[in-house]
């Protein structure tokens, strides 16, 4: 969730009575339906804390999800774990993580929308890529031992008349 002001989630919280519609509040604030529909949720706290506390602007910030964080927290630990062991991680194993953590942590039920995908993308930045090659899998010896067994094959061709076969235009079937 964006970093609301108690005054804006008050605002917000008005508006929500004003009956103005979640699409246009979320346009206002620059935040997801779903944010609004969070601080609906804890509507009636912001307004003990306004009945308790005459000036506004020293009202604590509302933590709207203690389980998101928790959440957030171990899928975020899950994901460099996984990316430092090169592996390739897809925008659903990150949803499927944090239902999996929602459950083993009895959280209760987290959906993993793809809004939420795209949140923690963000917060985290995460982008996605296509990862290419096989580096990874590579021995540095057989990579030197096929280097010079190459050298070996080319001795006595002119560099001109060694082609990938990529560059060739020729179609290759196996």
């Amino acid at each position: 969730m964006p970093n609301l002001s108690a005054l804006q989630k008050l605002e917000i919280a008005k508006l929500i009575d004003s009956n103005v519609s979640y699409s246009e509040i979320a346009r206002r604030y620059g935040i997801s339906k779903g944010t609004v529909t969070n601080i609906k949720k804890i509507h009636r706290e912001l307004k003990q804390l306004q009945e308790q506390n005459s000036n506004i602007k020293n009202i604590r910030s509302i933590k709207l999800s203690e389980p998101g964080k928790v959440i957030d927290t171990k899928v975020y630990e899950w994901f460099c774990e996984a990316r430092a062991r090169n592996i390739s991680v897809t925008g659903k194993m990150l949803q499927e993580k944090a239902r999996h953590t929602s459950t083993t942590h009895s959280l209760g039920k987290f959906m993993a929308s793809n809004g939420w995908l795209a949140k923690f993308q963000k917060q985290h930045n995460i982008s996605s890529k296509v990862l290419s090659g096989e580096s990874v899998d590579m021995d540095a010896a057989a990579v030197s031992s096929w280097i010079s067994s190459l050298q070996d094959a080319c001795e006595g061709y002119e560099p001109k008349d060694i082609f990938n076969c990529d560059e060739t235009g020729t179609k290759v079937y196996n």
